[in-house]
């Protein structure tokens, strides 16, 4: 869990990107005080978030073939999951963020590096104490993306009631966005992250996909790498 309230938004504007003919866009996400709970409510961490831009949705399929030059993704469950507007998925942690060597700088043939490459920028994952931050709004409150009431949920997440149902993935950017104009923050793929450093070994996905229940799409649920599902997507972010 974690406490915290976001500093006033900076007077900044979401930012666009082509590659090789495919648009994705970037929100500014606001800096403040993050704390980090433990399940007695006691602070186990604080985290001073600088302002940074994020990816509005979920890397899509097409996105990853325009960067990458194929789509590894593939259908899970009993229902749909491949279309350009989908989200990206069965990749490693390793596929989009590669290794990286004691100077914290990304080689090998990973989407980061690529990505970088191409639009000469300096993109990364997003540490879990931005991601949390982000998806919450800067509002500790907020149990999922959007909304704490899960009669309101349906109106930002893609879920299933029985997990058992699971009828598929979903396009990005098909429920209502945060108050940070994020989409797909809680359901679609789980994404990934690392573990509150820029980049490090400690590989960690954030939030439920849609394949979960309402009670394992709070934004506080996570799981530890290393990691490679099928379900696993991610969003990239830029510092400011």
């Amino acid at each position: 869990d974690s406490t915290g309230n976001a500093d006033k938004p900076a007077d900044l504007l979401p930012i666009s990107f082509t590659v090789n003919g495919v648009d994705f866009e970037m929100a500014p996400i606001p800096g403040g005080k993050y704390q980090e709970l433990d399940f007695m409510g006691e602070v186990t961490a604080t985290h001073e978030i600088q302002p940074f831009y994020m990816m509005t949705t979920g890397c899509t399929q097409a996105l990853w073939a325009a960067v990458m030059g194929c789509n590894p993704s593939k259908d899970f469950g009993s229902g749909k999951c491949i279309g350009d507007n989908y989200p990206v998925n069965n990749v490693s942690w390793s596929d989009v963020a590669g290794d990286v060597d004691f100077n914290k700088t990304v080689y090998s043939s990973s989407f980061v590096a690529a990505l970088n490459k191409l639009l000469g920028k300096n993109f990364r994952l997003t540490t879990r104490a931005e991601w949390m931050w982000a998806a919450r709004g800067g509002d500790a409150a907020t149990l999922y993306s959007g909304t704490s009431n899960v009669d309101e949920l349906a109106d930002y997440a893609w879920y299933n009631i029985n997990e058992d149902e699971f009828s598929g993935l979903h396009e990005v950017a098909g429920k209502r966005p945060n108050c940070f104009g994020l989409f797909d923050m809680t359901g679609n793929v789980c994404e990934y992250c690392v573990y509150n450093s820029v980049y490090g070994k400690h590989e960690n996905t954030q939030c439920g996909c849609s394949i979960f229940a309402p009670g394992v799409l709070q934004i506080s649920i996570y799981g530890d790498g290393p990691c490679y599902g099928k379900e696993n997507g991610f969003r990239l972010v830029l510092s400011i």
